[in-house]
């Protein structure tokens, strides 16, 4: 949020949750961005918005849980 917010001069403020890629190809199929501006008699004020919706990037690790065997079939036989 930029403009006259509450002073007389302008300045802005950054409001962030939670994780949002910079750069690379994740930052640019999977991030949305949003810009308005709004004219008050203030003043003009922008509002700039970026959301990530629901997606895998390359560098996440899954991890599966490990199966447990069925046990022992048969014996060995020895020599």
């Amino acid at each position: 949020i930029a403009g006259k917010l509450a002073t007389d001069r302008s300045r802005f403020e950054k409001f962030t949750f939670g994780y949002l890629p910079a750069a690379g190809d994740p930052a640019m199929k999977h991030v949305k961005v949003g810009k308005a501006s709004v004219l008050l008699p203030q003043g003009l004020i922008g509002v700039k918005v970026k959301i990530l919706g629901k997606a895998s990037f390359p560098d996440e690790v899954q991890i599966m849980e490990a199966t447990q065997e069925a046990g022992v079939v048969g014996e060995a036989k020895g020599e």
